[in-house]
């Protein structure tokens, strides 16, 4: 594979765990960092060994770079994605929560020849990718219920989080949620119909939006869903019930939690997709997030510059979702 010259933007937890898995997966890769704090770069540099800038000027003042990660806060993605492509790189953004400048780079990457790749991490997850495959080869419709919860300050347990980006409406916490799951279930089940929500503010915390979610999915075709979303459970969970007449899937959220009733022997039985893949786990996080499908989605995106392979989602569609995330949100 033809070597590549990486830049992460923006190098908190997300650019560092964007940074590992480049190392680890292209260790020819020649990786960059940038971030506008001194003592991040610091850090970055001390542990990766690679150059820091304050900014892409900087940085292509001094080094040619090829492709660009962008972990940095999701209302700033739009107009660094829109440098990045005008100085000709390649970029990747973490979710972006809003739909700024949407349209605007996606003519940009279009006029240049550049790959725009949006992360949608769940659907390079395995136990995501199997239940959509036995979901879409279902005839009949199928219902599911979906509870995902995290108490929020133990999202970032190293921060407050009132000081980083889940604290403003705009960005907020149980919208982030919208954006990881519903690209997924929507793959799985349909385009999304009509949705109905019942949503309030349980806790203490200093928040300016509602911190629980209860969210009526009616899909195209015929399947439906509750999907319950919150950053109230003490908790972390992500507990999945997809039902029907010749279907029943459980999932916990763990590699080892995915079950299946076996229709024949009357048996709920456990579904083994990692074989002898290492599943690799951030002690910072909750027991239910792994590395793997990060690694994933980051091969995807290296194919899509160096073999022009199409990614499985992507900003049209994320306008599709966005929009309907504003609508369960009650956004006008």
């Amino acid at each position: 594979m033809e070597e590549l010259n990486v830049v992460i933007i923006g190098l908190g937890s997300m650019g560092k765990r964007r940074a590992r898995i480049v190392r680890r997966l292209y260790p020819g890769f020649h990786v960059a960092g940038i971030d506008i704090q001194e003592e991040r770069r610091k850090t970055f540099a001390e542990e990766f060994s690679v150059p820091v800038f304050a900014s892409l000027a900087d940085a292509l003042a001094k080094i040619p770079l090829d492709a660009s990660i962008i972990s940095t806060s999701p209302l700033s993605h739009g107009d660094i994605a829109h440098e990045c492509l005008s100085a000709g790189l390649h970029v990747f953004t973490e979710l972006n929560l809003q739909p700024y400048r949407y349209e605007e780079n996606m003519q940009l990457a279009q006029s240049k020849n550049l790959r725009l790749f949006l992360s949608s991490t769940f659907l390079y997850r395995k136990e995501i990718q199997y239940t959509i495959r036995k979901a879409v080869m279902t005839e009949y419709p199928l219902s599911y219920l979906y509870h995902v919860g995290q108490y929020l300050p133990d999202w970032h347990p190293w921060e407050d989080y009132r000081n980083y980006f889940v604290a403003k409406r705009e960005s907020n916490a149980c919208r982030e949620l919208f954006a990881i799951e519903l690209p997924w279930l929507t793959s799985a089940f349909g385009a999304i119909e009509e949705v109905h929500v019942v949503s309030s503010k349980m806790t203490q915390l200093e928040l300016p939006y509602h911190d629980n979610y209860m969210v009526t999915i009616h899909h195209q075709g015929g399947c439906k869903g509750v999907l319950t979303v919150d950053v109230v459970s003490r908790e972390a969970v992500r507990d999945l019930c997809v039902y029907g007449e010749n279907l029943f899937i459980q999932w916990d959220g763990t590699p080892a939690g995915l079950k299946e009733k076996n229709l024949d022997t009357k048996d709920l039985v456990s579904v083994e997709l990692y074989g002898s893949e290492a599943v690799r786990h951030d002690d910072n996080y909750s027991r239910n997030v792994i590395e793997n499908a990060y690694e994933n989605e980051i091969e995807a995106y290296v194919a899509c510059i160096t073999r022009d392979e199409k990614p499985v989602y992507g900003y049209k569609e994320d306008l599709k979702i966005l929009s309907w995330i504003d609508e369960i949100e009650g956004i006008k």
